[in-house]
């Protein structure tokens, strides 16, 4: 994790407050990865954590690293589920101020029915 957020396309204000959060904990993976010639490192050590820890859920979005996930028995939620659930639980007023936020910062990408799909879900159109 901490080479993804080092990777990542962040500035150094942001990057600081992800550092400085006390919810975000960087563990290592301390037993064995399974190789898989579809994920990347960072996707695999997910996975094999997510396993360590007895996870709930997994947030992952990558196709491969989703179907890993679910043949390894894991719970996965998406960003997208994530911002659903959080607005279902009243932590977030919307989801469309922060997916478009997060579609115009990143490489996230969603096609145009899957985000009407998730606003009409949501009543947000």
């Amino acid at each position: 994790m901490k080479e993804e957020l080092n990777a990542a396309r962040f500035n150094d204000a942001e990057l600081t407050i992800y550092k400085n959060c006390n919810w975000l904990i960087s563990k290592s993976v301390s037993g064995k990865i399974n190789p898989n010639d579809d994920l990347d490192k960072g996707e695999m050590e997910a996975i094999a954590l997510a396993k360590e820890l007895h996870a709930d859920y997994l947030l992952i979005d990558e196709k491969a690293g989703r179907k890993a996930a679910m043949k390894e028995g894991l719970r996965i939620i998406g960003v997208v589920g994530l911002l659903i659930l959080a607005k279902q639980k009243g932590l977030i007023k919307e989801v469309k101020i922060l997916l478009d936020d997060l579609i115009a910062k990143s490489d996230f990408w969603i096609s145009e029915r899957l985000n009407e799909n998730i606003l009409l879900h949501t009543g947000e159109l």
